[in-house]
């Protein structure tokens, strides 16, 4: 049976950006290129070979708003070099890699909580552990 994500939290190495965690997407775009090794003798299609190394994708979140939650330890949160991002879920399984922001899209409506979601690009190898 699947857990719940209640629990589940996000920890900034580097920069401390911490706010109410309402959804976490792991965006699972995963990919591993394929190289082109075709040559002239090739013969009865194309030959290929994976890359030797993933793009690891995106990390998507959405937070509660809080407009100082953007200014954080060595400046704004866009301007921060990749650091370790690690998210834990409430069974202690975890993700974490460097990773930087690439995005923040705020949301507003009447009576409605404020929210907003970043985006962070995983530079490098991702750890998964449990």
């Amino acid at each position: 049976m699947p857990d719940q994500g209640t629990g589940t939290t996000l920890t900034c190495a580097t920069s401390g950006f911490q706010t109410g965690v309402t959804n976490i997407d792991y965006n699972m775009s995963m990919t591993r290129a394929a190289v082109d090794m075709t040559h002239m003798g090739t013969t009865g299609g194309m030959a290929y070979e994976p890359a030797d190394l993933p793009d690891w994708g995106e990390l998507t979140m959405t937070h509660d708003l809080d407009a100082e939650q953007f200014n954080v330890t060595g400046g704004h949160l866009l301007a921060i070099a990749g650091e370790t991002v690690t998210v834990t879920f409430p069974d202690t399984e975890t993700i974490a890699g460097t990773m930087f922001c690439t995005g923040i899209t705020l949301g507003a409506q009447i009576n409605t909580r404020m929210t907003c979601t970043t985006t962070w690009k995983v530079s490098g190898a991702l750890t998964f552990s449990s």
